[in-house]
């Protein structure tokens, strides 16, 4: 009897512990976001209107309403800080009038939510590192053509285009919110991912791996953008990430792995904004 009254006291303890980490753990919204002011960074590109016309801001003004429901204490963006504590001195010079000027995701949505909030800071928490390319998509193309596998790789830039030509009709015929609300979906994430990112491992041979060098690169990178994300958070914090979608797929692994950190969905938010 005095066995199983303490083996049932050892499980409610280890249950009461269990709650306690659980209540303090970080909570983190990964909004995967597609580019606004249409910088051409990426191998293929959504095309954007002008984010400051008077619709869009007041769709842009929509989502940081729901946005808000979130109650963020920390908001991180996809910039670099040279900072050791990761804050951004562009957002310390940011005002509101610089939203019908600036058209980059990073002001309209991550600095128009953290003023509105009354954030003392934003932090930028993207890695880079001039010594190292983190997309060497340059081997891919160059394997492709040495092993005949031209035909190949023009099968992936049109799937990969066919996606962004989607988001960006999506784009001209409905609101910023319900496009945002269309990519984060956990189920099209993965799904991207799977078939662009692993679609480029098959481009190998005994010696020569390009394909698995880019997705290695790439974890890295995103490994590294999650290790900032650790250092600018506290127990019981919630944190908004606002970083490009193709970032997603890994920082939302990162989050849903390591312990102390719950991943909340941003669809559960955004979710008020679809058919817009």
């Amino acid at each position: 009897m005095q066995r199983t009254i303490t083996l049932l006291l050892i499980l409610l303890i280890t249950m009461m512990a269990a709650g306690t980490a659980q209540a303090r753990d970080v909570q983190v919204m990964i909004l995967g976001t597609y580019h606004l002011a249409n910088p051409g960074q990426d191998l293929h590109n959504v095309e954007v209107d002008d984010v400051t016309s008077e619709a869009r801001q007041r769709q842009l003004e929509n989502i940081a309403d729901v946005l808000a429901a979130f109650a963020p204490d920390r908001i991180a963006v996809e910039t670099v800080s040279s900072r050791d504590d990761l804050s951004l001195r562009s957002y310390e010079d940011f005002e509101p009038a610089d939203l019908v000027e600036v058209r980059n995701e990073r002001e309209q949505i991550g600095y128009r939510l953290a003023h509105r909030l009354g954030h003392e800071r934003v932090f930028g928490i993207d890695e880079h590192d001039e010594g190292v390319d983190y997309f060497p998509f340059g081997a891919v193309s160059e394997f492709a053509e040495k092993k005949q596998m031209t035909e190949r790789l023009e099968a992936f830039h049109r799937q990969a285009s066919g996606l962004v030509s989607t988001m960006g009709r999506l784009h001209a015929e409905y609101s910023i919110g319900h496009v945002l609300h269309w990519t984060n979906q956990p189920a099209f994430i993965d799904r991207a991912h799977r078939q662009l990112y692993y679609g480029l491992l098959g481009y190998a041979d005994a010696s020569d791996q390009p394909g698995a060098l880019l997705n290695a690169r790439y974890y890295e990178r995103n490994a590294r953008i999650f290790a900032k994300l650790t250092q600018i958070a506290a127990p019981g914090d919630r944190v908004l990430v606002v970083f490009g979608g193709g970032h997603s797929y890994w920082l939302r692994h990162f989050v849903s792995e390591t312990p102390g950190f719950e991943l909340v969905e941003a669809n559960d938010f955004l979710s008020a904004l679809a058919g817009q």
